[in-house]
C-alpha cells in the first residue's frame, strides 16, 4: 500500500485554472473541485452571494503520494 497524502485548498474560482496547471505539471491527477464554498477567514466573511460569482470560492481535495509532494 502506498501512503497518500490529503491535502486542502480553499481559494477564489478565479485560482482554479492556475492551480490545475501546476497540479498537471507535478504529475498529480487525484482531486476533487467543490465549488460555491462559504465561511470566515482571514479576510472577513465570505457569504456566496457575490453578484457575478467570479470570486466565489472552491475547495480543491488533493490526493497523492507523499513522493509527489516533493516534486511541486
Amino acid at each position: 500500500m502506498i501512503p497518500y497524502k490529503r491535502i486542502e485548498v480553499i481559494t477564489n474560482s478565479v485560482e482554479l485554472a492556475t492551480i490545475e496547471r501546476k497540479l498537471s505539471k507535478a504529475g498529480i491527477t487525484g482531486y476533487t473541485v467543490i465549488r460555491d464554498v462559504i465561511g470566515h477567514g482571514s479576510r472577513g466573511r465570505n457569504a456566496g452571494d457575490e453578484l457575478t460569482g467570479v470570486f466565489t470560492n472552491i475547495c480543491l481535495v488533493i490526493a497523492c503520494p507523499e513522493s509527489d509532494l516533493e516534486k511541486s
